[in-house]
């Protein structure tokens, strides 16, 4: 049986599938069966014509009033009643949309009103139904309208049990008949619920004979239906109410069509597509006048002959035939990769023999030989380089030249361009040698992209000649031009013929696909507030703060809301003005991320309980035990146990001191001599001693790995008491604080926790905060290791551009003097100036604020405030301003035109029509972002290498000195290598995951950058398209660069001895040699990291390739809205009373 996970990977594939063609009622439709599954929903429908009484027997069913019940036909959508363990309604609106409304009237009045309003869903508690059991309302199946009757459909799809309901007086009906076969092709079990059963008069007709008669249609019609209940909510004397209420109540207790509606649904999914894929192609087939048997025949001849058209349309106008040429040849030299790594290691063995400071062994004839090695390295480069040139030029130039030879004549030229060769000379590398006294890399890079402008300027240069004598002598014999529309068609034929392989053959499961986790993005659909939507058009919408300026920013949003409201009346650019209102949506919900981090026992959690006003965190004393603590808005508490591997990992992480291993906790917990090992801290005993006290009683929830509710009672215990806190990973607080509801605050462990994995979630939560706060503490206010992870996060910060830094020195209350305290400021200010970083800096006590602020924390909690409301939603609120006057100048200018030249209307239409039918946006833009970031990894681990030489240099120093030396030598150096190996291993995680982000960030801006030029050229042909949002995500998790302590310990470390480390010059031989060692030891885990960066470019490719795709689809889209609409004299008028009234 298939778990809940896998049927939501699956039907998730399939909707991917789906949404490769345009079959958007199987979409929405899937989107609905997604719902279901991940919300572990059992859904009975009901369905049935208006006056049939659905309504009030939910209610009755589940003993509450909450469904509108009326005479005329109230449920206009379908509404979902879902038992749950909360209260909440929900309003799915079109176009993927969804609200949320306080109150059931609120419920009430949209169904009544009709409003654009596909489903309602409401969570209700119930002691008589269990959670995820669901009663689905639908239209009436006699509703007048379409999209009722299709909303009911797509609805219905997710039942496990469809409850068809009639009327006493309309059983016997071919539409309800009709239904219900229909229900049956589909395989959804049906229930027949024959209501209003007090009209029944036994001396008109017995009971008996009546109930002969319906069961007697059904087998007539040959309907399979499972159970027919007679019901009233009146007491009556043939009323199986309780019957009824007692088949519901035994189909919730025991919900085992899981499985069964997974394979109906996906059979009905594919079933589905397949029709509707074979219905295009025929219809393909037919505009194209061709057969299935007979496509790839008259695909292969289409082609050939619109080839040839191009071609000759091209030939027969030199000029363009020769631009065209050039354009191809820019192309190629543009994309050609010249100089990767090898090369350029190949170029810097030559150039450094011609660099001043090069020697050459021996007495005699130096220079000869000197001459003698340059030549021999620049036989190498030119020999190397010129195969270059033939691979990614040469090769690639004359290939491109192929097709042309059948119009050229002349047997001379078409030898020549077979045979063309370009190489460089010698001479001209060594002229463009300039002399150093050393060769470095930055001069390495400055020769290499010289010689590359030298090789393309040549290449340039000596292809004039043959583009000229190409273009001179290309000739086209007969002029020959027809309709070549149909392409488009061909093509066409071609995908859907992919798409219906890829489902037949379920290839599609093959797919990797990222599952997100939220139900909005699985499903496609956006939160939009009750407010917009005008129920309640006499609420007053005003909205006062105490700061002027986030008033003005807030009035200042409030007018373009009001502008955007206004624009909402225009029948034309509705797609623009709805890509606006979700971008005000997304700014309105931004939940502003605030991370604090700075050194173990720096204040943290102090400082958190003094914004908060209560005393809320405790801090653990142990480094080992620190967990993460996320704290929202909310009433409920959540703690996530580390699982078993994690906690066994960190206990060999401690162990390496003592050189000792273990393959499970219970073997550790029976090891009672580790406990005695010099190497080991009292912290590590701490740790130690939690972990075998405590283990049994946490070992179920180590392998659980899902979140536990808690008491705030018990938060002392799961942070501050070691013996407990030493199994939690992860504590989540929910407090009722109103200064909590549009924040989440982040307490993290401390950067010197000693702890791997510390690290490596303190890099994943940088990366994803919109605040970091960095603390210090008074009496070490600016540390080493402050200096080093804020020159690491400054470096993360500066690719977060809209991510803010503010930095507080805490427990400013322990200065004696005013000039004490001044001077630790200065100091703090002028470290982080040397750093290059210009945070904030608030001087606070966390002590004193939690009784009382003083002016200090009110700056500091005035600034938070302020980024929250403004800093924060500045950058997309200057898009939203952009938009909008985007598209006011673009209104403005349609009026003028209108006014002063009607006929440039047609022309705007042809104009239209011209990028309707061209691919604005191709996948070049993908393949030049792909080679950027290609050269770019190269960039950037060419200099990693020269980087880490210079910064491991010194921690080999702090390691391995004459401090080492001490009685117990061997302990003593056990203890040294481990720290080094955890310095390094730090290093090493944050260069890998600077760079890993760095490059991601370069291949968003490089493709950001690419799509500029025809974002500008459509928007000033009125098309208003807007960039998307880029997420590029990383396909593969990328591990990183880290050496083991074993690895290290047996080379130069194994041979030190305690004398040695005592003489100066020796102790330089063994910090040498270590460092050797590591470097030598890097080599291989760098190869690693670069394949899988690698990996990610791909899939960034296949990301780009998407959003080309979305590109060109959003772009017809909105040309398609254009050309519908009919510009006249009224829509003119309508357009410039709306503009006068923003």
């Amino acid at each position: 049986m298939k778990s809940n996970q896998e049927s939501l990977d699956l039907l998730y594939k399939l909707k991917k599938e789906i949404e490769k063609s345009s079959n958007i009622s199987l979409i929405k439709q899937i989107n609905e069966m997604i719902k279901k599954v991940y919300n572990k929903q059992y859904t009975v429908s009901f369905v049935g014509h208006f006056s049939a009484g659905k309504s009030t027997l939910i209610n009755n069913v589940i003993g509450q009033n909450i469904l509108p019940s009326s005479p005329v036909p109230t449920t206009s959508n379908t509404a979902q009643l879902i038992a749950s363990n909360q209260n909440s309604i929900s309003v799915n609106l079109n176009d993927n949309q969804y609200t949320v409304v306080q109150e059931q009237e609120d419920v009430k009045k949209l169904n009544t009103e009709d409003r654009e309003v596909e489903s309602i869903e409401i969570e209700f508690t119930s002691d008589k139904f269990n959670k995820g059991f669901t009663f689905q309302d639908t239209p009436g199946v006699d509703s007048m309208s379409d999209n009722h009757r299709e909303s009911a459909f797509q609805y219905l799809l997710t039942s496990n049990y469809v409850f068809y309901t009639v009327d006493y007086n309309h059983v016997q009906s071919d539409m309800n008949f009709n239904f219900i076969k229909s229900l049956n092709k589909l395989d959804i079990p049906v229930i027949l619920v024959v209501n209003q059963i007090d009209k029944h008069d036994d001396e008109e007709i017995s009971f008996e004979i009546y109930k002969n008669r319906v069961n007697k249609a059904l087998k007539d019609w040959n309907l399979n239906v499972e159970e027919v209940f007679y019901v009233s909510k009146f007491e009556t004397k043939y009323n199986e109410k309780e019957k009824f209420n007692h088949f519901i109540h035994e189909l919730d207790k025991n919900r085992i069509e899981h499985q069964h509606f997974i394979e109906r649904v996906t059979n009905y999914i594919k079933n589905d597509q397949l029709e509707y894929i074979k219905n295009n192609m025929e219809d393909i087939l037919s505009e194209i006048d061709s057969t299935e048997e007979t496509f790839d025949e008259d695909y292969k001849a289409y082609k050939e002959k619109y080839t040839v058209q191009n071609e000759h349309s091209l030939i027969q106008n030199k000029d363009e035939f020769r631009q065209n040429l050039k354009d191809t040849r820019k192309e190629i030299l543009d994309n050609a990769y010249l100089m990767p790594y090898e090369m350029r290691e190949t170029i810097r063995k030559y150039l450094e023999t011609t660099a001043k400071e090069y020697k050459v062994k021996g007495l005699f004839n130096k220079e000869k030989k000197k001459e003698a090695i340059q030549n021999e390295k620049l036989d190498l480069v030119k020999e190397q380089l010129d195969l270059k040139i033939h691979d990614e030029i040469t090769k690639v130039w004359i290939k491109s030249l192929e097709n042309l030879n059948k119009y050229i004549n002349d047997s001379n030229l078409f030898e020549k361009i077979i045979n063309q060769k370009y190489t460089i000379s010698k001479e001209a590398l060594a002229e463009h040698v300039q002399e150093q006294p050393n060769i470095t890399n930055d001069y390495v890079l400055i020769y290499t992209k010289g010689i590359t402008d030298i090789i393309t300027r040549q290449i340039r240069n000596e292809t004039n000649s043959i583009i000229e004598e190409i273009v001179q002598n290309s000739e086209v014999k007969v002029n020959s031009y027809e309709n070549t529309d149909q392409l488009s068609l061909y093509e066409e034929y071609i995908e859907y013929n992919e798409l219906l392989t890829s489902l037949v053959t379920n290839n599609f499961q093959h797919y990797y696909i990222h599952l997100d986790e939220s139900i909005d993005k699985l499903i496609d659909r956006t939160y939009v507030k009750i407010e917009d939507l005008n129920i309640n058009n006499n609420e007053a919408k005003v909205k006062k703060t105490s700061e002027n300026i986030i008033e003005h920013k807030e009035s200042n949003m409030a007018l373009l809301k009001e502008k955007v409201q206004t624009l909402s009346d225009l029948p034309i650019y509705q797609s623009e003005v709805t890509n606006i209102k979700n971008q005000i949506e997304r700014m309105d919900e931004n939940i502003t991320k605030i991370a604090v981090f700075g050194t173990f026992s720096a204040g943290k959690s102090s400082l958190i309980n003094a914004i908060l006003k209560r005393p809320i965190l405790l801090s653990s004393p142990n480094p080992t035990t620190a967990s993460i603590t996320e704290i929202s808005y909310g009433n409920t508490q959540e703690v996530l146990f580390k699982t078993y591997d994690q906690l066994l990992e960190e206990i060999n992480h401690i162990t390496e001191f003592a050189n000792q291993s273990y393959e499970s906790i219970e073997s550790f917990i029976k090891d009672k001599n580790i406990k005695s090992h010099p190497s080991l801290s009292s912290n590590h005993l701490a740790f130690f001693e939690a972990i075998e006290t405590n283990f049994y009683e946490y070992v179920e929830a180590l392998n659980n790995n899902k979140p536990v509710q808690f008491e705030l009672e018990e938060l002392e215990k799961l942070t501050a008491n070691d013996t407990h806190a030493a199994f939690v990973h992860k504590i989540h607080l929910r407090l009722e604080e109103d200064w909590l509801k549009d924040k989440v605050i982040i307490d993290s462990p401390g950067l010197n926790s000693n702890n791997q994995r510390h690290t490596r979630e303190t890099e994943q939560i940088i990366a994803s905060s919109d605040l970091i706060i960095y603390v210090s503490y008074y009496n070490h206010a600016f540390t080493d290791k402050d200096g080093e992870f804020l020159s690491y996060m400054r470096d993360m910060n500066n690719l977060q551009q809209s991510q803010g830094l503010k930095f507080v020195i805490n427990a400013i209350d322990l200065a004696e003097s005013e000039e004490d305290k001044e001077a630790v400021i200065s100091y703090v200010e002028s470290s982080l100036d040397a750093l290059n970083i210009k945070p904030e800096c608030y001087p606070v006590s966390s002590k004193n604020a939690i009784k009382e602020y003083d002016e200090y924390f009110t700056k500091f909690m005035n600034a938070l405030d302020h980024f929250v409301k403004v800093e924060s939603k500045q950058v997309l609120q200057s898009q939203v301003e952009s938009r909008i006057n985007q598209l006011e100048n673009e209104l403005e200018q349609m009026v003028t035109t209108y006014r002063q030249d009607k006929d440039q209307f047609e022309k705007r239409k042809d104009t239209l029509l011209k990028y309707k039918n061209q691919t604005n946006f191709n996948n070049q833009i993908v393949v030049k972002s792909h080679h950027q970031l290609d050269k770019e990894i190269d960039d950037q681990l060419y200099y990693l290498k020269d980087r880490l030489m210079i910064q491991l240099n010194d921690i080999v120093k702090k390691h391995f000195n004459t401090s080492t030396v001490t009685n117990d030598f061997k302990t003593s150096l056990q203890t040294s290598t481990k720290q080094y190996i955890d310095d390094i291993n730090q290093k090493l995680s944050l260069e890998s995951s600077l760079i890993a982000e760095r490059l991601k960030n370069f291949y968003n801006k490089t493709f950001d950058e690419l799509l500029t030029p025809t974002i500008v050229e459509l928007n000033e042909a009125s098309i208003l398209i807007s960039k998307f949002k880029h997420d590029f995500e990383n396909k593969v998790s990328v591990h990183a660069i880290s050496i083991h302590l074993n690895d290290l310990a047996d080379k130069t470390v194994r041979t030190i001895s305690k004398k040695d480390l005592l003489k100066t010059s020796k102790a330089k031989e063994i910090q040498k040699g270590i460092l050797n060692d590591t470097m030598e030891l890097i080599d291989s885990p760098i190869v690693t990291f670069d394949d899988e960066i690698k990996q990610n470019l791909n899939g960034y490719d296949e990301q780009a390739e998407q959003y080309i795709e979305e590109y060109n689809i959003e772009t017809n889209k909105l040309i398609d809205s254009y050309l519908s609409i009919n510009i006249n004299n009224d829509l003119i008028e309508r357009i410039e009373k709306i503009l006068k009234e923003i």
